[in-house]
């Protein structure tokens, strides 16, 4: 019977974490450092190094013969820019979330008349929640809304905050000021909690997707069944959504800068 180690490449993921030894820190790298760090011999490093200078992943200076990164890893990566978009990014990790939580994951930004749902990976068991892309969820309740407005310029704040502000269930909060002590709150924990605020019975989870510079792009949210969530184990699925909304923004700023 095959093993999982069968179906791997030793030389390829050998080169990959070759690559991998080069970071913002390291720029130059010897055969001799980089049989040390993988704890490989040198014959092998020496093989390995050669076939990715060949193929101009890596280039090798003349005077040290150390090796930095090639140029074709930029063209690579160009093209890689040039097929993928933020939602792609954010699609990948939104079906992984749901297949760990086993709810339903929505990707929502933020707009004037309040949070607009644009993808939706919806949960695979017979409760569901029923919103979809290019529906609208207010920004002073509910995890949608309230992790976007949290992250949002104080004048937007206070724009959304001074009009009468609506209530659709028992636990909705219109107090301005309670609102504002939770949108500071949301800002300095990194995610949201939402108990029925919108949906009776349902709880949403929500965290922010952001720039280099912590400026909002999209807000990620989970939301399902409060006793469902609560079995799953919340703090568990917090953790979840948080490193989601982390791996997206990593993603996309990967794009924006590659």
């Amino acid at each position: 019977m095959s093993t999982e180690n069968e179906n791997y490449i030793h030389s390829i993921q050998r080169a990959v974490n070759i690559l991998d030894l080069f970071d913002n820190q390291v720029k130059y790298l010897g055969v001799s450092e980089i049989a040390r760090d993988l704890e490989l011999n040198k014959s092998t490093v020496y093989r390995l190094v050669n076939t990715l200078k060949k193929e101009e992943l890596l280039i090798q200076e003349e005077d040290s013969k150390k090796y930095r990164l090639g140029y074709k890893i930029l063209d690579i990566a160009n093209r890689m820019r040039n097929q993928v978009t933020h939602k792609d990014a954010a699609l990948e990790e939104m079906k992984k979330l749901r297949d760990l939580t086993g709810e339903a994951v929505l990707l929502s930004v933020y707009t004037n008349i309040g949070g607009v749902c644009i993808e939706k990976i919806d949960t695979k068991n017979a409760i569901k929640v029923t919103s979809k892309p290019g529906h609208t969820t207010p920004l002073h309740c509910g995890a949608t809304g309230k992790i976007l407005l949290a992250y949002a310029e104080q004048d937007e704040i206070n724009r959304v905050l001074k009009k009468e502000l609506e209530s659709y269930t028992a636990n909705s909060t219109t107090d301005q000021e309670k609102i504002r002590e939770e949108l500071k709150e949301i800002r300095n924990q990194g995610y949201v909690i939402s108990w029925g605020e919108v949906d009776k019975g349902a709880i949403g989870i929500g965290a922010p997707i952001l720039d280099e510079e912590g400026n909002l792009l999209y807000g990620l949210s989970l939301v399902g069944p409060e006793d469902r969530i609560k079995s799953n184990g919340l703090e568990k699925t917090i953790d979840l959504i948080v490193n989601s909304a982390d791996e997206i923004s990593r993603k996309i700023n990967m794009l924006e800068f590659a």
